[in-house]
């Protein structure tokens, strides 16, 4: 026997009927974007708005129940993180809602739903594009972002360029926080944790290297210790991404070239 449950970040919308059509017709509903291997993103226009979909990939039998019994679901964590980062004053998509479906086997389907940016570039493709001069003009509202979240005690885990959509607002860029699901929340940051967060953004030397060195006059850290020290967390965590390919490829009987 199926179970759903949903929420609404305003009840009285009158996007909801729509919205509960999508989810129980979701394969044949809206637009994909973009490839992702695990989950599954779409827009949709209803009621003259866009509306973003996300679809989470079913979890596997033992987080089924967790999901159920022990850890909110990733679409629930990524509506209230979204309203927790909007009641501090950063920016992020509009949360709208999220639906969840349990079996006898716990969580089998989730969604989240939240506001459609158009106009929007992921700090991705500005970084490819822009010039070396407006690169570092992105990349130093991008530290004052990160070091404002630090500050707060918010740790966005998923901190990736691909995770940062800007879009250009009174002649400069906004910067809005996607894909939430993973974000830890302290009392106070220490140094260790700040700037292995930050190591996460690129592998780019040169970039790890902009953003340490304008985080520490933030900071009022030393310029120096804080990249250097951000270039190992960023070589700790390609080695171990690296090892664990390697292990999955002998795993699965591939060979390793």
């Amino acid at each position: 026997m199926k179970q759903q449950n949903s929420v609404f970040a305003d009840e009285d919308t009158d996007l909801k009927s729509h919205i509960m059509e999508v989810f129980e017709n979701f394969d044949n509903e809206g637009t994909m974007i973009g490839e992702d291997k695990r989950n599954t993103i779409k827009w949709v226009k209803s009621d003259g708005r866009l509306l973003n979909f996300k679809s989470f990939k079913k979890p596997n039998s033992f987080n089924r129940l967790v999901y159920q019994y022990f850890r909110k679901s990733k679409a629930r964590r990524s509506f209230e993180y979204a309203q927790l980062l909007l009641g501090n004053n950063f920016h992020t998509p509009a949360p709208i809602a999220y639906m969840e479906t349990y079996g006898i086997l716990g969580l089998s389907k989730s969604f989240y739903v939240s506001e459609h940016l158009e106009d929007s570039w992921t700090l991705r493709e500005i970084l490819n594009r822009s010039t070396a001069e407006e690169k570092a003009k992105v990349l130093g509202a991008y530290t004052v972002l990160m070091y404002q979240l630090h500050e707060r005690g918010i740790e966005f885990i998923d901190n990736t360029a691909g995770n940062f959509l800007l879009r250009p607002e009174n002649n400069a860029y906004r910067f809005y926080l996607v894909d939430l699901n993973r974000m830890n929340f302290h009392c106070v940051m220490g140094q260790s944790r700040r700037l292995r967060n930050l190591s996460r953004l690129s592998n780019d030397p040169q970039i790890i290297e902009t953003v340490g060195i304008h985080y520490a006059r933030l900071a009022g850290w030393a310029e120096e210790y804080c990249y250097k020290k951000m270039k190992v967390y960023a070589k700790r965590r390609n080695f171990g991404r690296d090892s664990k390919r390697i292990l999955k490829s002998i795993a699965k009987g591939k060979a390793i070239r």
